[in-house]
C-alpha cells in the first residue's frame, strides 16, 4: 500500500503541470473561411425556373481573408457534370467580409426536376481561394 503512494507526488506534479497547458491550446483558425451562405429565394416552382426577369441573390459571409476579396462564384452541385455555374448580370458586390452576388436569373435552375439542390460557393483574392460545397440548398417544387 505504501508503495502505491510513493508515486503520488510525481502523479500530482504531472497533473498540475498539464492542467495549465490545456488552457494554452489555442484553436488556431485555418485561414480564410466561408461562414455562411444565404440564397434568396431558397425555393421556387418548376414553372418559374425559366424566368429571365426574376432573380436570385446570394449573400456570402466570410472571415479570415487578409487581403481584399476580389471575386466569388456560385454553382449548383452535381448538375450537368461538374455543376451549373450561376451567371450574374453584374460583378459581385464586396464589402469587407460580405459578398453579394445578385441578378442571377431563375433560369439558372431551368430544366431541373423538383427536388433539393446543393449550392457550392467559391471566394477568391490574390492569395487565397476558398470553396465550400453544400453551402446552401435551393428547393424546386412542382
Amino acid at each position: 500500500m505504501l508503495r502505491n503512494h510513493r508515486f503520488l507526488p510525481l502523479f500530482l506534479l504531472i497533473c498540475f503541470a498539464l492542467v495549465p497547458l490545456a488552457g494554452c491550446v489555442d484553436t488556431l483558425d485555418d485561414g480564410p473561411q466561408i461562414e455562411s451562405v444565404t440564397i434568396t429565394p431558397n425555393s421556387l416552382s418548376q414553372s418559374s425556373t425559366g424566368m429571365t426577369d426574376e432573380f436570385f441573390e446570394v449573400t456570402i459571409l466570410t472571415s479570415g481573408f487578409t487581403t481584399p476579396i476580389e471575386t466569388a462564384t456560385v454553382k449548383i452541385q452535381d448538375v450537368d457534370g461538374e455543376g451549373r455555374e450561376g451567371e450574374p448580370q453584374g460583378a459581385p458586390t464586396i464589402n469587407g467580409d460580405t459578398v453579394v452576388i445578385s441578378q442571377i436569373a431563375k433560369s439558372w435552375f431551368g430544366g431541373l426536376e423538383p427536388g433539393q439542390y446543393n449550392i457550392e460557393v467559391t471566394v477568391e483574392n490574390s492569395v487565397d481561394s476558398v470553396r465550400q460545397a453544400n453551402a446552401a440548398t435551393v428547393t424546386v417544387t412542382e
